[in-house]
């Protein structure tokens, strides 16, 4: 599978993210925020149905559950993200999607 987050990428998504951060509460989530992300990019880029996602991302059903959860939150998350510069990953992707064209 090709991934589409680098390791630079995610230093620099993961920061914002802590920001966006809620207390948690409840049990310990099922998938990593980064393999999470890493499957909305995929169904974003394939168009395919959740419950067609390749298992390795997870049961198709957590993905669900926890993206209506992120949408629920979606406001307060993205107030506190909004100060978060994500320019250098704009820049990341760029360069590597320009590489591999090449």
């Amino acid at each position: 599978m090709h991934y589409m987050i680098t390791d630079e990428m995610w230093a620099v998504i993961e920061k914002c993210l802590a920001k966006a951060k809620i207390e948690k509460r409840g049990r310990p989530a099922e998938i990593s925020d980064r393999k999470f992300l890493e499957a909305l990019l995929y169904l974003a880029r394939t168009g395919i149905p959740r419950q067609d996602l390749p298992r390795e991302f997870g049961k198709w059903d957590t993905i669900d559950n926890r993206y209506r959860h992120w949408l629920s939150i979606a406001i307060d998350s993205w107030n506190r993200t909004a100060a978060c510069d994500l320019q250098p990953v704009s820049s990341l992707a760029q360069k590597r999607y320009a590489a591999e064209a090449v």
